[in-house]
C-alpha cells in the first residue's frame, strides 16, 4: 500500500518563516543567575526576577537596578534572608508594589514591598510538611487587578481580598505538584500540576477535579472559562468546553515545553530546547520557531519565563540571566550586532579575542578605533597592550543593518604588574579567600602553610582542616616586564568549617564522686551531627589514655583532661582540654536515694562511706518507726494503709492487706550515719510522696451549678497479666473529725458515681478494688471538703414536646431537674399558664385553645427557699396536612423516577423535603431523580406549612441493573457488490444516543444506518458501540463475507470533509493514474498525476481551500474511470 501526503502534514510542522523575531537584551556574566520571572509595567518599566536578585529596568530590560534581598520583616523582627530565600518569580502591581515569591528556608513564602523592592514584608509562611516536597511559591495572578489574588505552591491554592496583604489556602492536594495558574475572572479559574487538572467557579470556595489525557502536565494557558491549551508529555491538547473534552489539534508531538501562552484563540507561544522560541497562529495546529538575531546557548537550557504586554511586545528569559524581546509579535527580521571579549590570551601573545553571538549567514564589519579589522564572523587582533581600545561591530542583512553599542578594551598592562600584596576574609571559619591583584601577563604561586600550594589561581579558596596559626606565602611573576614580587601573611584559624566547636563536661556518680561521667557538645551541621562524629583519643590527666567515656581517679585534685574528635565527613579534627576538679566522698555522709519499687516494696539507698564497716546506719519513717541497719547502706519498708490508721471493713475476708494508693499522704525518712571509732555523724531528712502502686485512679469533677453535686470517676489501669481482673468495685463515704476514719458505706459496684451530699462539711470518699482470688486489693480516697449554700435546691430545667404534629394542642412537659435528697422536703409544681397546674414530674397537658402561653416549675424545699424557672410556649391550631405522593419511570432510562407531589392540605403554601434513600435530597415540589446503582431505595417526602405543621410519606423503589442501563444493541447488513448497508437495531430506539461503527477494515463512522463500500475481498468483524451516557452503553459485532468486489470501486473518507480527504482505490498493476476534482458546475478545480502500485492505494488531498459545497473525484488511468462524490464544509 502507498501513502502519500501532497501537503507538508506532519504531527507538527516545525518551518523557519520570519512570522516574528527575538533580540537579545541582556546577559548575566554571572551563571548562577537564571531568569525565573518577568512582570513589565509599560514598554519601558518593569521588574525580571534572577535567583540571587530582583532588576528594576526603565530601559525595556537592557540594563537593571540590581535590588537583593536583604532586611525582611518577619513577625515584627528584620532578619536577613538574602543566603536562604529562593526566589521563584517576581508579580509587580506597579512600581512601587511588588510580590517576590519563592521559599525561604524550604518554606513556601511570599514577600511584600510597597518601596520598590527596598524592603520586604513577610505576607505568606507554610510550614514544612514532612516527607512532602514543596520547591516553594510557584505562580501569582491577580485576573482583574482587584483586590483579589491568587497563588500556588507545589501542593496549595491560595487567596487573598485584600490586596495581598494576607493569604489563606483555598485547596490542598499533597500529590499534585502544582506549576501553573490561569483565572479568566475573580471568581473562574484553572489550576494545574504535573498529575492533574482542577477548576473553580466560586472564587476557590470549591474545585472540582478535571479529567484530562494521561502524562506529566508541563503547561497550561487558558483565554476564557472554556477555551484553554495544556502541555501533556509533549503534546499540546485544547479544550473548549472548560475540560470537558480535550483534542490533539496537531495530531501528535510537539518540541514545545514548559510554559505555553495563548494571545487569542489563535495566536500563541511555546519554549522549547536552546532557547528556540515557538509560535503558533491557528490554535496550536502549526508551531514556527522564531528567528533570533543571536545563536547564544548555555548548557544545553532554554527559556523558562514569559511575558506578554501585548500582542506585540514580549519577553522571554532564562538560564544565564539570558533575556529575549520582541517588539513586533511577529515581522520582518532584524539583524543584531552583538559579540563578547576575551583578554585571557594577552599574558602569552597580547591577542584579543572577539566572538561574534550574533546570528550566522549575514554580513559582518569589525571595527577597531574606526578601522575595518575583519569581514568573519569572529575576529581577533594584536595589541601593544598600552592602549584603550575602541571596538564596534556592524552585521547587515540587504539594505538592514545593526550596530552593536561599541566597546572599550583596555589592554594596558595592570598598573601593579609585580604586586604580591593579597587581602582575605576575617571571618573565623576554615574556609579562605585570598585576594590578589590581577594583571597581564602575571602567574600567582600560593603556599597556604599547611602543605598545600597553588599556581593557577588569582584568587584561590582553601579550607583548612586543623585549627592553628598558618604563614601565608604569595609570590607572583610578570612573564612581560619579567618583575618579580612576594609577601608573607599570618592567619589563625580559631575553628575549622564543618568540624566541631567542641566543649565538654562531666558528672560525679552519686555513689563514687571521684568517678565521672563525660559527654560532649558542638554545634550541629548538615555535616556535623552525632552519626558524623567519633571519638578519636582521651588523654585522662592522671596518665591514663584509656579509650571510653567513663574514668575514675584515685586522686582528689585538678587534672587537665584532653579529648580528640574527629568528623568522619570532612575528615578534620579537633581537641578540646579542660581542667577536671576530683573531690572524694566525706568521712560521714547520710545522702541516699529513693529507688522504684514494686507492691509496695520502698529502698532506699545510702552512699557508701571510707571505713563502712565501722558505720551504723538508722532510719527513721515518719517520726515513728525506728530501723536499725548497722554497716548495710541500704534499707528496705512496706507501707501499708494500716500505718496510717485507717479502718475499713470492705471485702470481708479478701481485705487482709493493704497497700497505701494516695496522692495526699507525705512520708518523711530521716538517715542518721555515726562512726563508732570516730564518733564522725551525719543526717539526712528527705519527705517523699507514695507512687500509687496499682495505678488507682479516682477524678473528682464538682457541679458548677449545684456545688453539692458531684460526679467520681475511678479506675485501675494497671496491666499486669499474672493477676487476675478485679472482681468487684466498692465506694465509701464519711464524715468526721478524724480523717482517717469511715463512718458509713453508700454507694455502687461501678467505677461512675455520681453523689449529691446532703450538706455543707469534710466529706471522705474511698473507691476500693479487690481481686478475691489472689487475696489482695487496693484502697484509694480522698477528702472532699463541701461548700454552705444559701438556697440548696438544684437549678430548675425542663423540657417540652409536641409528640403528635396533628394534635399540637397536646404538649408533653418533663422535669429535667437534678433532684437533691428528698430529706430536704423539696417538692415541685407546674403552673401551664391557662389557669392548670400540676404536681406531677412528667405528664401531657392539652390546651383548649391556640395561642402563647408562659409555663412556670416552681420548687420549694421545708425551709421555704424558692426557685422557679418560666418558659414561653407557642401552641398551634390543628393541623390539616397529609403528605401522599406517586411516581414513574423514564421511557428510556427507568432509572430516572418522576415524583409527583399529592399532598391533601389547605390553600396555606407548603414546603418540601424529599429523601431519596441514597444521601441526596430535593425541595422541589415535584423532583425527577436519576438512580446510579442499583438497590432498594426508601423514598420520605416530608411537608411543613407556615404553622410548622409537619407530615411525612414514605415508599419503596426497587432499582435493578437494565433499570440503569437497557440498552440492547443490535444491527442486520444487506450486501450488494462491495457496497454494504447497515441497519441499527438498538433498542429502545432514541435519538439520543451516540454511535460508533468500525467496520474491521481501519474505517469508522458515526452514523445511524451506514453504507459502507469494501475495497478487498475478505471477512470483516464490523462492531456497533452505542453510548447514553457515561453510565450505559452496549456493543455488538458480527461477521461479514465480502466476495464481489469491484476493482473499479473508490473510497473518500472523511466525507463531508473540512481540510483534506482521502481517496482509496484498487488497481491490478503498476502505472500512472491522473486524479481530478470537479465543482458541482463541472469546473475542473483540482488535477494531478501520481504512479499507483499493485493493490490498495491511498492518496490524501488538500482541499482546505475549496468552498463549502459538493464535488466530484475522478481516478483515470485505471481500466475504467471511477468517480465518487465527497462534501466539502
Amino acid at each position: 500500500m502507498k501513502l502519500k501526503f501532497f501537503i507538508l502534514i506532519a504531527f507538527l510542522s516545525i518551518v523557519f518563516t520570519t512570522q516574528g523575531q527575538f533580540r537579545k537584551i541582556y546577559l548575566d556574566s554571572d551563571s548562577k543567575n537564571d531568569i525565573v520571572g518577568i512582570h513589565l509595567l509599560s514598554a519601558k518599566e518593569g521588574f525580571v526576577a534572577f535567583k540571587k536578585w530582583i532588576g528594576y529596568t526603565q530601559d525595556s530590560g537592557y540594563t537593571f537596578n540590581k535590588r537583593y534581598l536583604d532586611q525582611v520583616n518577619i513577625d515584627g523582627s528584620f532578619i536577613n534572608v538574602s543566603s536562604v530565600f529562593d526566589i521563584n518569580g517576581v508579580y509587580a502591581i506597579d512600581k512601587n508594589r511588588i510580590f517576590v515569591f519563592g521559599s525561604f528556608g524550604f518554606e513556601p513564602s511570599l514577600l511584600l514591598s510597597t518601596n520598590g523592592g527596598i524592603s520586604y514584608d513577610f505576607v505568606y509562611h507554610a510550614q514544612v510538611i514532612v516527607n512532602v516536597e514543596n520547591d516553594g511559591v510557584q505562580k501569582i495572578d491577580f485576573p482583574t487587578k482587584s483586590s483579589v489574588g491568587y497563588a500556588i505552591d507545589n501542593i496549595r491554592v491560595l487567596k487573598t481580598s485584600n490586596n495581598g496583604q494576607s493569604w489563606s489556602i483555598v485547596y490542598e492536594d499533597r500529590n499534585a505538584v502544582f506549576n501553573d495558574i490561569s483565572f479568566i475572572s475573580d471568581l473562574v479559574g484553572y489550576v494545574t500540576g504535573e498529575k492533574g487538572l482542577v477548576k473553580t467557579e466560586d472564587g476557590g470556595n470549591s474545585w472540582q477535579v478535571i479529567n484530562v489525557p494521561e502524562g506529566r502536565i508541563s503547561g497550561m494557558s487558558f483565554i476564557s472559562e472554556n477555551t484553554g491549551w495544556l502541555n501533556i508529555s509533549g503534546r499540546i491538547y485544547i479544550t473548549k468546553d472548560g475540560g470537558n473534552s480535550w483534542k490533539l489539534p496537531n495530531g501528535g508531538l510537539s518540541t514545545i515545553g514548559s510554559p505555553i501562552r495563548f494571545i487569542n484563540d489563535s495566536v500563541g507561544y511555546g519554549v522549547g530546547s536552546s532557547f528556540n522560541t515557538y509560535k503558533t497562529t491557528d490554535g496550536g495546529k502549526f508551531w514556527e520557531p522564531l528567528p533570533r538575531d543571536n545563536n547564544f546557548s548555555y548548557d544545553e537550557f532554554s527559556h523558562g519565563a514569559f511575558f506578554f504586554l501585548n500582542a506585540s511586545l514580549i519577553w522571554v528569559g532564562g538560564a544565564h540571566g539570558f533575556l529575549e524581546l520582541s517588539i513586533n509579535g511577529g515581522g520582518t527580521t532584524l539583524p543584531e550586532a552583538n559579540f563578547t571579549h576575551d583578554l585571557s590570551g594577552l599574558g602569552e601573545s597580547n591577542k584579543v579575542i572577539l566572538t561574534n553571538q550574533s546570528k550566522p549567514g549575514y554580513e559582518y564589519s569589525w571595527f577597531k578605533n574606526s578601522t575595518l579589522i575583519s569581514n568573519e564572523y569572529d575576529a581577533s587582533y594584536i595589541t601593544d597592550r598600552y592602549s584603550i581600545d575602541t571596538i564596534f561591530l556592524i552585521v547587515k542583512k540587504g539594505n538592514i543593518s545593526d550596530t552593536s553599542d561599541k566597546q572599550l578594551i583596555d589592554t594596558r598592562a595592570n598598573t601593579q604588574p609585580c604586586s604580591a600584596n593579597f587581602h582575605t576574609d576575617v571571618d573565623t571559619g576554615s574556609v579562605k579567600l585570598f585576594a590578589g591583584y590581577n594583571a597581564g601577563g602575571v602567574k600567582h604561586y600560593w603556599d597556604f602553610g599547611d602543605g598545600f600550594i597553588d599556581s593557577v589561581n588569582v584568587s584561590p579558596e582553601h579550607l583548612y582542616k586543623r585549627v592553628g596559626t598558618y604563614t601565608i606565602k604569595h609570590k607572583v611573576l610578570n612573564t612581560i616586564d619579567k618583575c618579580v614580587d612576594s609577601t608573607e601573611l599570618k592567619i589563625i584559624i580559631e575553628r575549622t568549617q564543618n568540624c566541631l566547636s567542641l566543649d565538654f563536661s562531666y558528672e560525679a556518680d552519686f555513689f563514687y564522686s571521684n568517678m565521672l561521667t563525660f559527654s560532649f557538645s558542638f554545634d550541629q551541621t548538615k555535616e556535623s551531627n552525632k552519626e558524623s562524629v567519633e571519638l578519636q583519643a582521651c588523654d585522662w590527666g592522671d596518665g591514663s589514655t584509656t579509650f571510653g567515656y567513663t574514668h575514675t581517679y584515685d586522686s582528689a585534685k585538678i587534672y587537665n583532661a584532653c579529648f580528640t574528635i574527629r568528623n568522619r565527613r570532612t575528615g578534620c579534627v579537633s581537641q578540646i582540654c579542660k581542667p577536671v576538679q576530683i573531690s572524694f566522698p566525706k568521712a560521714c555522709d547520710a545522702d541516699f536515694i529513693l529507688n522504684d519499687w514494686t507492691n509496695g516494696n520502698v529502698s532506699f539507698e545510702g552512699k557508701p562511706n571510707v571505713n563502712s564497716s565501722d558505720k551504723r546506719h538508722t532510719w527513721i519513717v515518719n517520726d515513728r518507726d525506728i530501723y536499725t541497719t548497722k554497716s548495710a547502706t541500704t534499707f528496705n519498708k512496706n507501707f501499708y494503709i494500716y500505718d496510717y490508721g485507717v479502718f475499713t471493713s470492705l471485702g470481708g475476708g479478701c481485705w487482709d492487706y493493704y497497700y497505701v494508693n494516695t496522692d495526699s499522704i507525705k512520708n518523711t525518712v530521716k538517715h542518721i550515719v555515726y562512726d563508732i571509732k570516730t564518733n564522725c555523724s551525719d543526717t539526712v531528712i528527705k519527705q517523699f510522696t507514695l507512687k500509687r502502686i496499682d495505678d488507682v485512679v479516682m477524678n473528682v469533677k464538682q457541679d458548677s451549678l449545684f456545688p453539692w453535686s458531684y460526679i467520681f470517676t475511678a479506675k485501675s489501669v494497671k496491666n499486669d497479666s499474672t493477676l487476675q481482673p478485679y472482681v468487684s468495685y466498692m465506694w465509701q463515704w464519711g464524715k468526721g473529725s478524724d480523717p482517717m476514719r469511715f463512718t458509713g458505706r453508700v454507694g455502687a459496684a461501678k467505677t461512675e458515681l455520681g453523689y449529691i451530699f446532703p450538706g455543707p462539711g469534710k466529706y471522705f470518699v474511698a473507691f476500693a478494688s479487690q481481686r478475691c482470688q489472689v487475696n489482695t486489693g487496693q484502697i484509694f480516697y480522698k477528702i472532699i471538703d463541701v461548700p454552705p449554700m444559701d438556697c440548696p435546691i438544684y437549678p430548675l430545667s425542663f423540657t417540652y414536646s409536641v409528640p403528635d404534629p396533628m394534635v399540637p394542642n397536646k404538649v408533653y412537659f418533663a422535669d429535667e431537674t437534678f433532684l437533691i435528697n428528698p430529706g430536704l422536703g423539696n417538692s415541685g409544681i407546674w403552673y401551664f399558664g391557662d389557669g392548670d397546674s400540676s404536681t406531677n414530674t412528667h405528664l401531657t397537658h392539652e390546651y383548649k385553645n391556640p395561642g402563647t402561653y408562659k409555663v412556670t416549675l416552681r420548687y420549694k424545699n421545708q425551709n421555704g427557699c424558692t426557685k422557679e424557672t418560666i418558659k414561653e410556649i407557642t401552641v398551634n391550631p390543628p393541623c390539616n396536612l397529609k403528605a401522599k405522593f406517586s411516581f414513574s419511570r423514564d421511557i428510556v432510562i427507568p432509572a430516572r423516577i418522576s415524583f409527583s407531589d399529592n399532598t391533601e392540605h389547605g390553600n396555606e403554601s407548603i414546603s418540601y423535603n424529599w429523601v431519596f434513600g441514597t444521601g441526596d435530597t430535593s425541595t422541589l415540589q415535584n423532583p425527577v431523580y436519576l438512580y446510579t446503582t442499583p438497590g432498594i431505595y426508601k423514598v420520605i417526602l416530608r411537608v411543613t406549612d407556615q404553622q410548622s405543621c409537619t407530615n411525612s410519606y414514605d415508599t419503596t423503589i426497587v432499582i435493578t441493573e437494565t433499570d440503569i442501563c437497557n440498552i440492547s444493541v443490535a444491527f442486520s447488513y444487506s450486501i450488494e457488490s462491495s457496497n454494504v448497508q447497515f441497519v441499527n437495531l438498538t433498542e429502545p430506539n432514541n435519538n439520543g444516543y451516540i454511535y460508533q461503527w468500525n467496520f474491521g477494515d481501519s474505517i469508522t463512522n458515526q452514523q445511524k444506518d451506514p453504507l459502507h463500500v469494501y475495497l478487498v475481498n475478505g471477512k470483516y468483524d464490523a462492531c456497533l458501540i452505542v453510548r447514553r451516557d457515561s453510565l450505559c452503553e452496549g456493543t455488538f459485532c458480527d461477521s461479514i463475507s465480502v466476495l464481489a468486489v469491484r476493482r473499479e470501486s473508490i473510497r473518500l473518507y472523511p466525507n463531508p470533509a473540512a481540510s483534506s480527504v482521502i481517496a482509496e482505490f484498487y488497481s491490478d498493476e503498476s502505472k500512472p493514474v491522473t486524479i481530478s476534482i470537479y465543482n458541482s458546475f463541472g469546473t475542473e478545480l483540482f488535477k494531478m498525476q501520481t504512479n499507483c502500485e499493485i493493490g490498495l492505494n491511498r492518496e490524501v488531498i488538500n482541499i482546505i481551500s475549496f468552498p463549502k459545497g459538493s464535488y466530484l473525484l475522478r481516478v483515470s488511468g485505471l481500466d475504467t474511470k471511477i468517480s465518487k462524490r465527497f462534501v466539502k464544509h
